[in-house]
């Protein structure tokens, strides 16, 4: 009789541990990929979360109280930095002005009687810059600051010291140029009437709106003030009452004669034609002028006021018979459209001529 044997399992036996030891191995790995793929997500989102979190590129850093400080040589270098969406049309209202970004440092917490700074850059010992900006493209800037809230008072760059050039420009053509408006503002009252101190090459106003330069140390000079800067002007007749044009005939004792001194007349010939219109520019404030007196009879005087003003307060020129010729230097005002009104007092007559060497801007 003969036994069959039963087919073994030992393969089975054998197979299935291996089976199972590789489906936990995989298994393990990919779960063990998930975890860490996870983590790192995670850690990407949350970093720098907080103080002494690490910083990731292209995650929020938010929550810091203590300042991030790189020391002992070094840099940090951003090249062709990408703007954040949006971030063009908030720095410019022309998106095209600014394509990229390489530090961009925002402040948006201000106002009371603190400040707040995008960017602050700071130097501490000897010679150096808080903030250097380097330029090496055809136009463009190495610093440009820019203050766009048109209904909102604000500053494009400040530059303050304590002890020196708040801002100090250094340029081949210009070391400063005025590229807006071209108005350069200085705050009145900045310096004493008149200045005082070694403060050589410096413009400055005071507080009646005076202006000052200084040449040397200690030395200033008044470039104009609120009666104007003076312009010499090789002499010219604007007014001759013997001549057709533009009002002839000596003045009575009595009447009075406003005249426009704008223009200068043929001195030569009896017309008085204009040869040269407005030889005393408009926005004159007074002429330096040569009062002449001629054909007098009896005894009288003139006034010389600026134009529409009869008030008599005091003599321009006087004389005391007839046929006499006499000429008086003086500084006269104007009317705001470049006029005088003369006066005749006293019991004479006269004719009168106004010669003019200079103006007052």
């Amino acid at each position: 009789m003969s036994i069959e044997a039963e087919p073994s399992t030992e393969a089975e036996s054998n197979e299935a541990p291996s089976s199972r030891r590789s489906l936990l191995t995989k298994g393990a790995m990919a779960a063990a990929v998930a975890t860490v793929a996870g983590l790192a997500v995670a850690e990407k989102v949350s970093a720098g979360n907080g103080n002494n979190q690490p910083m990731a590129q292209g995650a929020a850093n938010i929550n810091a109280t203590l300042t991030t400080s790189l020391a002992g040589g070094s840099t940090f270098l951003v090249t062709d930095g990408g703007s954040e969406t949006g971030l063009k049309s908030s720095i410019h209202a022309e998106q095209s002005v600014v394509d990229r970004v390489g530090v961009w440092g925002n402040s948006t917490v201000g106002g009371g009687t603190g400040s707040s700074a995008g960017v602050l850059g700071r130097h501490t010992s000897g010679t150096g810059y808080g903030v250097w900006g380097v330029n090496f493209g055809n136009g463009g800037y190495g610093v440009y600051g820019q203050h766009n809230e048109s209904t909102l008072v604000g500053t494009g760059v400040l530059g303050r010291s304590n002890g020196g050039a708040g801002v100090a420009g250094n340029g081949s053509s210009y070391d400063f140029a005025a590229i807006g408006s071209g108005r350069l503002n200085l705050k009145a009252g900045g310096f004493a009437n008149p200045p005082a101190g070694n403060f050589a090459g410096t413009i400055a106003s005071d507080a009646v709106g005076n202006l000052w330069y200084s040449p040397t140390n200690g030395v200033f000079q008044k470039l104009n003030s609120s009666s104007g800067l003076f312009f010499p002007l090789t002499p010219g007749r604007v007014y001759d009452s013997r001549q057709t044009l533009p009002s002839p005939g000596p003045l009575v004792a009595g009447a009075n004669r406003t005249i426009s001194v704008a223009d200068r007349r043929d001195a030569l010939l009896n017309t008085g034609a204009v040869v040269e219109a407005n030889f005393v520019p408009a926005g004159a404030v007074a002429v330096s002028a040569n009062v002449t007196i001629t054909g007098t009879a009896g005894a009288g005087f003139l006034t010389v006021n600026p134009g529409g003003n009869t008030t008599v307060g005091a003599s321009t020129i006087n004389w005391k018979a007839d046929n006499q010729d006499i000429a008086n230097g003086i500084i006269l005002a104007l009317n705001a459209t470049r006029e005088l009104t003369i006066i005749c007092g006293g019991g004479g007559s006269t004719g009168f001529i106004i010669d003019i060497n200079g103006y007052y801007l």
